[in-house]
């Protein structure tokens, strides 16, 4: 009896979970893994089909999952609520479970260039923008203090103190900048912004996915929840005003004249590159 309940897990999908439940202390111990990370998910096996939507933190992922959740996804509309349902965290999802999802797979992630991802979207974002939303959300999530020094907090994200293993934004991006191929089509946040209608159309061609102008139309409107009321309700935020809505050159009345010259001297390359400066 109990040489068949030993083999019955050998042979189980969750073995896997069991395996990197020690994986990850391992790892974490010898300081190659953040322990921000709960699950061994970024480990998983890849498949061909799978869809990747990349960004650096405060970038726009999660608007950029809720699009490409919907356009596979008709009948049940994909919102705040049940995103995680249709787009796996790769940092948070136990591999088991990622095992049982149908393609096409979705998943999320925040790395940099890995040569297993087949089909990536990279949103990008202006990293000015992302130091001051960054600001923001580190406070509505207790991170940091409501009233803890702006000029400081650049300082320290300029040193790297909060680029856990994602790199700098000039590292995270121009790993996928340099790698680009036809399987990496790259989203710039501020024309999602500007013209989400385009955006999504261009999305939907690189993943060949065949979608009608009311489809987008619906998906433009019901996923920006910025340009909607009541939006701290949907996402169950108190004080909106950390948040920010994600404005584009919120940066402008944040960052002093001298921060924003140190990071287009620091980050210049890539901020030629997507017109940033």
């Amino acid at each position: 009896m109990l040489n068949k309940i030993i083999k019955n897990f050998l042979i189980s999908r969750y073995i896997v979970d069991f395996i990197n439940f020690f994986l990850i202390r391992i790892l974490k111990a010898k300081k190659i893994l953040s322990s921000a990370v709960t699950f061994q998910g970024k480990y998983f096996s890849v498949l061909d089909s799978d869809i990747f939507i990349v960004s650096y933190p405060k970038s726009g992922n999660m608007w950029l999952s809720l699009i490409v959740a919907n356009l596979f996804n008709r009948k049940n509309f994909v919102n705040i609520s049940n995103i995680n349902k249709y787009v796996q965290d790769i940092y948070l999802t136990k591999e088991s479970y990622i095992a049982s999802r149908k393609s096409p797979r979705i998943f999320k992630s925040h790395d940099t260039f890995d040569v297993r991802f087949k089909k990536v979207i990279y949103i990008v974002r202006d990293p000015r923008d992302i130091i001051t939303s960054s600001y923001f959300f580190l406070i509505r999530i207790g991170k940091i203090k409501i009233n803890y020094s702006k000029r400081k907090f650049v300082k320290n994200f300029l040193n790297g103190d909060y680029e856990v293993d994602f790199g700098s934004w000039h590292q995270n991006v121009g790993s996928w900048y340099g790698a680009r191929n036809k399987n990496i089509f790259f989203v710039k946040y501020e024309n999602l912004k500007k013209n989400s209608y385009k955006e999504i159309k261009s999305i939907a061609d690189f993943l060949n996915i065949k979608v009608s102008n009311k489809l987008i139309k619906k998906i433009e409107k019901n996923t920006n929840f910025s340009k909607q009321k009541n939006f701290e309700d949907k996402i169950n935020i108190k004080k909106i005003n950390y948040f920010r809505k994600g404005e584009v050159n919120q940066w402008k009345s944040f960052l002093s004249r001298e921060e924003n010259r140190i990071i287009k001297v620091k980050w210049a390359h890539y901020m030629k590159k997507f017109n940033y400066i």
